[in-house]
């Protein structure tokens, strides 16, 4: 908060550079799709007008043989449609956690895939997505999207812990 000597603060003043953690409680699989839609947890967070920092830390399960979990970042309001890092396996992954065959260090557009390959075993995969550049013109609700990235009747998901953490830098 920055708020000089006689000025009067604001509640705005107050809540920015506030941390907002979004912890997602139970896992979560889907099945038989590869259609996109929010996460049951992570989705519905209030963003206003302004400038905001976003981390997404999403821990996965594998199902079957070539299974890949595909994220994108939604918003219901009008962002600047901003860059996100992603590191994570790659979308050929799969091998468990620190066994990845290889890694992907790149940005994405908030509306396109990240793909992370994963395991068939019951080993977690970790990925995280960050962007310190969203800027919101009109407020709106965030949320994290994902699905299978092929169709199969067996699936992995999202697991508990994964988090969403937001805070406003403006």
């Amino acid at each position: 908060m920055s708020v000089l000597a006689g000025e009067i603060a604001t509640a705005g003043d107050y809540n920015a550079g506030q941390v907002r953690p979004y912890v997602k409680p139970s896992n979560e699989t889907r099945t038989s799709t590869t259609t996109y839609a929010d996460d049951a947890d992570l989705a519905g967070i209030p963003l206003g007008v302004g400038s905001f920092e976003i981390v997404a830390d999403i821990a996965m399960i594998g199902g079957a043989a070539g299974i890949a979990i595909k994220t994108q970042w939604g918003f219901s309001g009008t962002w600047n449609t901003p860059l996100r890092q992603c590191v994570g396996p790659t979308s050929g992954n799969t091998t468990a956690g620190n066994g990845a065959v290889s890694t992907q260090r790149t940005a994405y557009a908030s509306n396109a895939d990240a793909v992370y390959g994963l395991s068939t075993s019951g080993f977690y995969t970790l990925a995280r997505e960050s962007s310190w550049q969203v800027t919101v013109t009109v407020a709106g609700l965030f949320a994290l999207r994902w699905a299978p990235n092929v169709s199969s009747g067996t699936s992995g998901g999202l697991r508990q812990g994964s988090a969403v953490r937001v805070r406003q830098i403006l």
